[in-house]
């Protein structure tokens, strides 16, 4: 049998050729669009008892309309219950179909993508993208409606979306329904399958009953009897207004457990894998939770296929094997095999990688690491300091989407800053594609400018992990412009993020995990339908425990969003705020432009515990308005910190008047409790800050204008300077070195020599005097380093030794040779007048 265009202006012809007991294959994609016939709708084929092979190719634009029957694109799949040879079956496989299917009025009927009702048939290989929209029906699932009798559905994937006003049974991503009849031997299959549709489940008014939904099998009566359910996943929604019985595998199961083994769901599903048979119920082990990087990594292929890894496997998946990775397991041969490595890790290669670890001193350095992640995508790269950028553009990112980088990036707490990246042709960013293993974490980067089509302050795709990384500075103090030698405030050096398209301040499409993460950068997305983002453009990963406060902008018809432009898939936000100064495009949400996930559709949470600047467009789906003034308080912080309290390996928050614009800001896990000191001026400083931070001490001269400052002070009084000085925290090259909330100044007052001391600090464009308690120590808790002056009653000796001005030296020599010699003349004297 052969199905073409010649035969969809005569429908009699094509039920006529697809007679029930037809066999045939398919030799071509085809589309079912009827161009003499705009309103053309498929009819069924009913009762199919024979075999059709699809052949791998695709079915396009199918649309039908049904009202009171069961229905598909086979009514029914009918095989008898003595025929046992499966050759013999009534058989469906290897192809995709797609187009949409909806039903009306108010009888009970079953519904599926491919077929309404099965008994006794087998399904095989066959991908549905059929969307269905129907009303009171018995089951609707994206393969099969129902199943009446023992049949086989194996490597079956749904792709839809399943949306329900009414359902009094059961709603599937693979199949809505399954019963058993007794006259056919054998139990109902249902292996190898995934759902990455959506199920949708409303209640329509005034209509009675209930329903049962799951990500695999909505509901699954079989009354004590043999299934066989194994080997699948969901990694789609099912999401409801009502629903008694919601499962992320099965809704709600009536049956042995001993077949049901080795399933998975995404963990943001937020049900159990099952109900209904408590010893199925309460059974942890048949259906596990895994996280979205879980997928991505390889390890459910691995585990689906059961470690198999001889070519038989079923399940494939390119992680690192120089293709674009995927998200999950496919059912497609092209893409790669998946290894478990000894280290515990998932790769496309059955050996394990050399593994080199690159430090990163210089800015050449730096401009090296394209060229070795193409010979080694899992190399580990360490910033030993920070690196200055010398004014440079780059034009070549890490990685690609072939390519994608799977290694650690671990900047320790460093920063890259003062370059730019304009790649010639093309999309910017630092990275292209953080693959599923790969992880790029403590790092600072504050480029000048980072232009292309889609541009992004870290990369532009990442399917991993960042983690605990800024883009554009937040930091207080000043840094010296190794170009142009002057001190400019770090404060400033803020990175514009230019993209044609696409603009984010972190990245621009996020499909793995962002947190611990602050954005500071200006992202505009220049075009007039352009999307901006503050953290992702693009959200179908986690971001969490997150801050953005740099300025969005598009062009005139653009989506902005304060921490993600669009929020899509099964994306998630949680724990975030967003303190922009100004959001501007026609699209505007303070924390996600646009939401287009499941629960949006349903109200559940994709968006969880978010606050926002109230002066930026937000409701309460964008999360908590909050005043300026409530956000700059320690009781928002501590909130913050209360949300993320007990959470395995989320950062908790800090805050102080005088760093990031008195907002919250995230407290790095790298800082420690450290202790500087520098001796010979008896200084002090402790605090949490990183670990290679150095005590820098400048002594300041009589021609600075804070010496000249705290001159003035004292100018009245018999008070001398002994040292001036300005204290720094820095890193070796004496660039800035962070620090969080407060630190513990103690002078030690022993290491000067004088009496009457004072100490005097400069902050805030004023002099104050610091306290000093009887052990002639003066110590004080600050927020920032500020110059400070001993002081100590004036004495000829100290105005000589101390204060440096030799300016009468001379003078006081003579005297104290003077007086040295009339000392000796009357010793003299006196010894004289003793002998005599």
């Amino acid at each position: 049998m052969s199905i073409s265009r010649q035969f969809i202006t005569n429908q009699r012809a094509i039920i006529e050729e697809a007679r029930p007991d037809a066999h045939g294959v398919l030799v071509s994609d085809i589309s079912l669009k009827n161009p003499a016939d705009e309103k053309y709708e498929w009819k069924a084929i009913v009762e199919f008892r024979g075999y059709f092979d699809g052949q791998g190719h695709t079915i396009s634009d199918y649309r039908m309309t049904k009202a009171n029957s069961d229905t598909g694109f086979f009514q029914s799949l009918v095989t008898a219950p003595e025929v046992s040879e499966e050759s013999e079956k009534a058989t469906l496989k290897n192809f995709t179909l797609k187009g949409n299917l909806t039903t009306t009025g108010s009888t009970s009927s079953a519904v599926g993508g491919v077929v309404g009702t099965t008994s006794g048939g087998v399904i095989k290989r066959v991908n549905s993208h059929v969307n269905i929209i129907s009303g009171m029906l018995y089951g609707a699932g994206g393969i099969a409606g129902q199943i009446n009798a023992q049949t086989s559905i194996q490597e079956c994937t749904y792709s839809g979306r399943i949306v329900l006003n009414m359902d009094f049974y059961g709603a599937g991503g693979i199949v809505g329904v399954v019963y058993q009849d007794d006259s056919y031997p054998g139990c109902t299959i249902i292996k190898n399958c995934a759902n990455y549709g959506e199920i949708d489940y409303y209640t329509a008014e005034n209509v009675g009953g209930s329903g049962c939904s799951g990500g695999i099998a909505g509901l699954i009566n079989m009354s004590g009897k043999d299934i066989i359910l194994s080997d699948c996943y969901n990694y789609g929604q099912v999401s409801t207004q009502r629903m008694d019985y919601y499962g992320t595998i099965s809704g709600t199961i009536h049956a042995k457990k001993d077949g049901i083994e080795n399933c998975y769901y995404l963990d943001t599903i937020g049900s159990k894998p099952f109900l209904g048979d408590s010893d199925i119920v309460n059974d942890n082990t048949l259906a596990l939770a895994k996280t979205v990087g879980e997928f991505k990594s390889g390890e459910e292929a691995y585990l689906l296929n059961r470690e198999v890894i001889d070519g038989t496997q079923v399940w494939y998946q390119n992680i690192d094997n120089g293709k674009t990775p995927d998200d999950y397991p496919v059912l497609d041969n092209t893409h790669g095999t998946v290894y478990r490595l000894s280290d515990g890790t998932y790769s496309n290669y059955d050996t394990e990688p050399e593994k080199e670890t690159y430090e990163i001193y210089t800015f050449e350095d730096f401009k090296k690491i394209p060229e070795i992640v193409k010979k080694n995508n899992r190399a580990d790269f360490k910033l030993m300091n920070t690196i200055f950028g010398n004014g440079e553009t780059l034009t070549e990112l890490i990685g690609s989407a072939e390519l994608p980088y799977n290694g650690t990036f671990d900047g320790q707490g460093y920063y890259v800053y003062r370059f730019d990246m304009k790649p010639t042709d093309g999309d910017a960013a630092l990275f292209d594609t953080i693959g599923s293993m790969g992880t790029v974490k403590n790092l600072g980067i504050f480029y000048q400018t980072v232009e292309g089509e889609k541009a992004a302050g870290i990369a532009l795709t990442n399917y991993g992990l960042i983690d605990e990384c800024i883009s554009g500075s937040n930091l207080s103090g000043s840094f010296v412009d190794k170009l142009s030698g002057e001190s400019l405030p770090l404060s400033e050096t803020t990175t514009f993020v230019k993209g044609k398209s696409m603009a984010g301040g972190v990245v621009v499409e996020n499909k793995g995990v962002i947190r611990n993460t602050a954005n500071y950068a200006e992202a505009t997305a220049a075009s007039s339908d352009g999307i901006a983002g503050g953290v992702a453009v693009i959200n179908s990963g986690t971001i969490e425990n997150c801050l953005s406060m740099g300025k969005l902008k598009t062009g005139e018809n653009g989506i902005a969003g304060g921490i993600t432009g669009t929020l899509t898939g099964n994306g998630i936000i949680h724990i975030a705020y967003c303190a922009s100064a100004s959001i501007e495009a026609k699209t505007v949400g303070a924390v996600c432009g646009q939401n287009e996930t499941a629960s949006a559709r349903s109200g559940e949470g994709a968006i969880s515990d978010t606050f926002y600047l109230n002066t930026l467009f937000g409701g309460e789906e964008q999360g908590t308005a909050k005043a300026k003034e409530e956000m700059r308080s320690d009781a928002f912080k501590d909130e913050l910190n209360t949300l993320t309290e007990g959470k395995e390996g989320l950062c908790r928050w800090t805050r102080s008047d005088s760093k990031n614009s008195a907002y919250p800001k995230i407290l790095s896990s790298l800082v420690v409790e450290t202790e500087l000191i520098n001796a010979s001026k008896g200084l002090t400083v402790k605090g949490l800050m990183h670990k290679d931070t150095k005590l820098q001490l400048t002594e300041l001269d009589k021609k600075n204008e804070i010496y000249k400052a705290f001159q003035k002070y004292v100018e009245n009084s018999d008070r001398q300077i002994l040292y001036c000085g300005e204290p720094a925290l820095v890193y070796e090259d004496g660039q800035p070195a962070a620090y969080e909330e407060t630190l513990k100044l103690k002078l030690d007052l022993s290491k000067y020599r004088g009496k009457d001391y004072k100490v005097l600090v400069y902050r805030n464009d004023k002099v104050e005097e610091l306290a000093i308690n009887q052990q002639m120590i003066a110590s004080k808790e600050v927020e920032e380093l500020a110059p400070f002056a001993v002081l100590a009653k004036k004495s000829i000796l100290s105005q000589v030794v101390k204060t440096g001005d030799t300016s009468n030296l001379l003078l006081w020599l003579g005297i104290f040779i003077l007086a040295g010699s009339a000392s000796a003349g009357i010793l003299y004297w006196r010894r004289k007048k003793a002998s005599k």
